[in-house]
């Protein structure tokens, strides 16, 4: 052996490894004093910040009840406005009928239209024209009898069987039940057809159908006095917007109150100190494998991103038992191209301050980051830390090393 000729050929890196590892130790050791501090710092603001969550649930919850009402209200005046509309609707559509009538009516009296001509038109109509026709009929060709004194020449009437059976029919039917408001009209129309007089007191009546509507839009507050005819029966288009933008509020603070909740039972770690970066994220630039530059961004209990493109919601959070990490996972990012669903795996160790110090892609769209924060300097862990330092460099002095052994 040369080694005693030679000393330098052979030089002993023990010792500077050795120093290199206790500065290291060292330096971690610092390192988590200092988070440690600034995890201190921020447990004061924790029980105030989940405080602040619960008076906002609570905020909300007094929000709902009074949308609740407000949505209650506005669907019993559209319902409300819906029922006058259409009882408005339906009293024009009598008017039409009626002064359809009136006018066949007329014409088979003046024998501008054959019976059966008369009876097809009714046929046409429906089942509750046909109710009517034949009582029409028999008035308008009445009164043009009486008009001409009984000359001949007067319009024929439906054929004898067809009003008996239809007449009787209806007669007993009337009988059941009481005068409907087709029916009401259809009495109205007769008088039409009979003098000027009784068609002013059809118009006056019909009218009343109408102002009836009015009366309803009026009591419930919802007649603009100054508004055309028409515009009136918008009413009810105006409330199902109001009504539609309620429910859209109300489902706002219920989502609103559900995710409240969920930050509530999330798992913080130890002392809720994670509590804190909710709301916050960790940004880094890093390059794949196939070096492209990308911004890669944690957002703790909230999403992951890689620039605007998601990489996954929050799905969960777990523990070591040491309490020296947290591992964080996010799923059901973007669809990854004849791929998977994007997700990121983060794992979040104690730091000094807040930073992304690697990226990686182990998977297809499969991502892996590491995240150092104050917040997992624990007070174990730095305990732990400072002992072994401690240990590191008691057992490098003199006394206790066995190198001149």
């Amino acid at each position: 052996s040369d080694e005693w000729q030679h000393p330098t050929l052979c030089p002993n890196t023990c010792a500077e490894a050795g120093a290199s590892f206790r500065k290291e130790v060292a330096d971690k050791a610092a390192r988590y004093a200092a988070g440690n501090a600034a995890r201190l710092g921020a447990l004061a603001s924790v029980l105030q910040t989940k405080n602040g969550w619960k008076a906002e649930i609570s905020t909300i919850q007094t929000q709902e009840a009074e949308k609740h009402k407000i949505v209650a209200d506005l669907r019993a005046r559209k319902e409300a406005a819906e029922k006058v509309e259409a009882e408005a609707e339906a009293a024009r559509k009598l008017q039409d009928e009626s002064a359809a009538l009136r006018r066949a009516a007329e014409k088979m009296a003046n024998e501008d239209m054959s019976a059966d001509q008369y009876l097809k038109w009714c046929e046409e109509g429906g089942e509750e024209r046909k109710q009517h026709c034949l009582a029409e009929a028999e008035a308008a060709a009445e009164e043009k009898q009486e008009q001409g004194g009984g000359a001949t020449g007067a319009a024929t009437p439906p054929p004898a069987d067809a009003t008996t059976e239809t007449t009787a029919a209806v007669a007993q039917e009337t009988e059941q039940r009481e005068e409907t408001e087709a029916e009401r009209g259809q009495r109205i129309a007769r008088q039409w057809t009979r003098s000027s007089e009784a068609a002013g007191d059809a118009d006056a009546a019909a009218a009343a159908v109408e102002d009836e509507g009015d009366k309803l839009l009026r009591e419930n507050g919802e007649l603009d006095e100054n508004a055309p005819a028409g515009e009136q029966q918008k009413e009810s288009v105006r409330l199902n917007t109001e009504l539609t933008t309620a429910e859209r509020d109300v489902q706002s603070l219920h989502d609103k109150k559900e995710q409240l909740n969920k930050k509530l039972e999330y798992n913080y770690g130890e002392d809720d100190a994670l509590v804190s970066m909710v709301g916050r994220c960790v940004e880094s630039d890093a390059q794949t494998k196939g070096g492209a530059s990308y911004k890669y961004r944690v957002c703790p209990f909230d999403r992951s991103e890689q620039d605007s493109l998601s990489l996954g919601k929050f799905a969960e959070v777990s523990y070591a038992e040491d309490g020296a990490s947290a591992t964080m996972k996010f799923t059901g990012g973007a669809k990854c191209w004849n791929g998977p669903e994007r997700s990121m795996t983060a794992t979040l160790v104690c730091g000094s301050t807040d930073r992304m110090t690697s990226v990686d892609e182990p998977s297809v769209c499969e991502y892996t980051s590491v995240v150092e924060t104050p917040m997992m300097c624990t007070n174990s862990l730095v305990a732990r830390a400072k002992e072994e330092h401690e240990e590191l460099e008691k057992s490098a002095k003199p006394e206790h090393s066995d190198e001149l052994k």
